[in-house]
This record gives structure tokens, C-alpha cells and sequence, in this order.
């Protein structure tokens, strides 16, 4: 499976690492351990399968020109029944319009089943933690409802991944190709 993720600016990105980290020192989560190469950023679309070189092709065409996007993370929540903690930017027509966009314009590569980061079912989030149990996600939630701040960021960034299975499980999601964005003027 394939991903385009959008990574953060310096700041943001390792604000993410630093709540990670001390999620796991606190023996709450080891998610940033779970998978080699993760990087905090939020997913803009998944594929089920690329031809990469067409896809990076048609994304240096794409995003040659475009600016980092502004993003304000000021929402902690979950998924239910997932067991997924998350810290989440304000869905602007900006970030919309972004997303919308990469779909439109990368369209001839969609997944084969209909896909959570398909416009209109997106929910833009940068994953803390996943696979908790109830109390661990409580645990987590009152942690970072103490330890995260309202976060103005930039999109920087875009990274394609290819996730790497062993046994059916991801173990690696290492970065193939990124494009960085334009400072804005």
C-alpha cells in the first residue's frame, strides 16, 4: 500500500516526536515504535497499488508551484471504537480545497475501494496513539489534553510512503519520494 502524507514544519514536527516519546515513557503507548520510518503528518490519500514512476512524475507536474498550507491543530480526539488518540487542524476551505485538489488532480490513480481519505470522508488528524485499550486512550486523552497546545503550523511537505508488511503486519513505512512546498510570500 502507498500513502501521499503531508509532514509539518520543524516546531510542529517535533512537538509531535516530544508527546510521542512521552507517551511511551509513560508505558502508554509506543506507537512512534511500532512502525520504522514514521514520520508525524497527516494522510491525504492511500493507494492500493502505483506505478511509482508515473505517480512521481505527475506529482513533481502537480505540486511545482505550490505553497505550504497554513494549519491550526487545536482538536484532540478519536476515532470510535479504534483505540486511536489523535490531535486534529481546524478542516479550513484552505486545507479542504488542498486535499480536493491532490484527489483531482492525481484522480487517474485512485484506490480501488472507496478510501477514508477520499474527499467528502476525510477527517484531517496527525495520529498519537493507536491501538488502545479503553483506559490506556483515557490515560493518553487526559495527557494530551494537558501537554498539547493549540498549534499554529504549516504543511511543508509532501512525502509518498510505501508501507512494508511482514507476517500481514506493517512494520516500515519508509518515504520514496517528498515535495517540498513554497514559502509563502
Amino acid at each position: 500500500m502507498y500513502a501521499i502524507i503531508a509532514l509539518f514544519d520543524k516546531e510542529t514536527h517535533q512537538q509531535v516526536i516530544r508527546i510521542w516519546n512521552e507517551l511511551a515513557g509513560l508505558q502508554i503507548s509506543h506507537y512512534a515504535k511500532e512502525i520504522e520510518n514514521r514520520q508525524p503528518h497527516i494522510t491525504l490519500a492511500s493507494y492500493d497499488k502505483l506505478d511509482e514512476i508515473s505517480f512521481i512524475k505527475r506529482m513533481d507536474m502537480c505540486y511545482q508551484a505550490t505553497q505550504r498550507v497554513p494549519i491550526t491543530l487545536c482538536t484532540i480526539g478519536t476515532f470510535i471504537s479504534s483505540g486511536a488518540l489523535f490531535w486534529a487542524p481546524i478542516p479550513t476551505k484552505e486545507l479542504l480545497d488542498f486535499h480536493k485538489r491532490h484527489h483531482d488532480l492525481l484522480s487517474g490513480f485512485a484506490a480501488e475501494e472507496p478510501s477514508l481519505y477520499e474527499p467528502g470522508r476525510w477527517v484531517p488528524h496527525c495520529t498519537i496513539a493507536s491501538r488502545l485499550k479503553a483506559d490506556k486512550l483515557a490515560e493518553a486523552l487526559l495527557y494530551c489534553t494537558n501537554k498539547l497546545p493549540v498549534q499554529n503550523a504549516f504543511l511543508t511537505k509532501l512525502a509518498l510512503i510505501r508501507t512494508e508488511k511482514v507476517n500481514g503486519k506493517i512494520v516500515a513505512a519508509p518515504i520514496i519520494q517528498e515535495w517540498s512546498l513554497k514559502e509563502r510570500a
